[in-house]
This record gives structure tokens, C-alpha cells and sequence, in this order.
């Protein structure tokens, strides 16, 4: 969501919603703070842009981020942001919208110590999996961890 001038963001440049109605929206971030020595000193108004994060949790997410068209999209992000940021309309200057989508698991209750996981952790032959998903949750840390255990599995096997 590119601005002319950024909407004023309450907590943080990092901002996650949950509950409240929210329907796709579970995160977004002001794009340029990461840049910044101390982003706390960052101009309020300046022009910028916020980036968000919309999952699709329902069966069949990939058929529907293809199925529907832009505008659906855009409607249903604005609605979310629009309960985080009042003023999220004012000096919006335009919307990318980038229906990639990308393999990230969504961890449901029972998915972290379940079945599903162990199974998804095990080699398939010489094959080991080394994706954070299969530690519970999609983090760099988890991923770390798994990429070692893979390393190591794979090691073992041709060693």
C-alpha cells in the first residue's frame, strides 16, 4: 500500500492482528524501517509504504488467490487495515497487489506436537526435508534447527 504520506501507525513498525473480525490481514510493517539506524526518529507523514501479510487458511487458498480478482483482494485488505488504521484511505496512492503465494504452513491447534508433524519430519529415502514448517512453526530459528538435522541426516548417508 504505497502513500503519499504514511498513516500514523500505533505501536510499532511491526503489527500483528488477531481476532477482532479481522478477515485476511494477520500482519503488516512500515517497508522502510528496517533501513533506519533508530526508526522511532523516522518522520511521521513522510511517504512510504506498508507492507502486508494475508494468508489464505481455507481448503483449496491457492484455487482461491487465483479465482478471485483484484479487487476482491483489495476490498478485503482495505476493510481489515481499515479497523487497525482509521485513516488508512487518506493519501493511499495505490496498491500492489502480489497473488504469489508461497508453501508457508499455517499451524493449526494439535499441529506442533501431532502426527502430521512427525511424519512430515521423516526422510523419504535419501531425501531429507529441511523446511521450518515441519518444526511447528515457519521462523528462522526453527529452520536453522531442521537445516542442521537434514545436514546431518544426509551426512550419515553418503558418508
Amino acid at each position: 500500500m504505497h502513500y503519499s504520506k504514511l498513516p500514523k501507525v500505533p505501536g510499532g513498525y511491526d503489527n500483528w492482528l488477531h481476532g477482532n473480525g479481522f478477515s485476511q490481514v494477520t500482519d503488516f510493517i512500515v517497508a522502510d524501517w528496517a533501513g533506519q539506524a533508530d526508526p522511532k526518529t523516522l518522520a511521521e507523514g513522510r511517504p512510504g509504504t506498508l507492507t502486508c501479510y494475508c494468508p489464505i487458511a481455507e481448503t483449496g487458498g491457492r484455487f482461491l488467490l487465483y479465482f478471485y480478482d483484484f479487487d476482491f483482494w483489495e476490498q478485503r485488505i482495505l476493510a481489515d487495515m481499515e479497523k487497525a488504521l482509521p485513516d488508512v484511505h487518506a493519501n493511499l496512492t495505490g496498491i500492489d497487489l502480489y497473488r504469489w503465494g508461497h508453501a508457508m504452513i499455517q499451524a493449526r491447534p494439535g499441529f506442533a506436537f501431532g502426527d502430521a508433524r512427525e511424519k512430515a519430519q521423516e526422510p523419504l529415502g535419501r531425501i531429507a526435508f529441511a523446511a521450518s514448517d515441519i518444526d511447528g512453526i515457519p521462523a528462522f530459528e526453527n529452520a536453522y534447527g531442521v537445516a542442521l538435522r537434514a545436514a546431518e541426516y544426509v551426512k550419515t548417508r553418503i558418508g
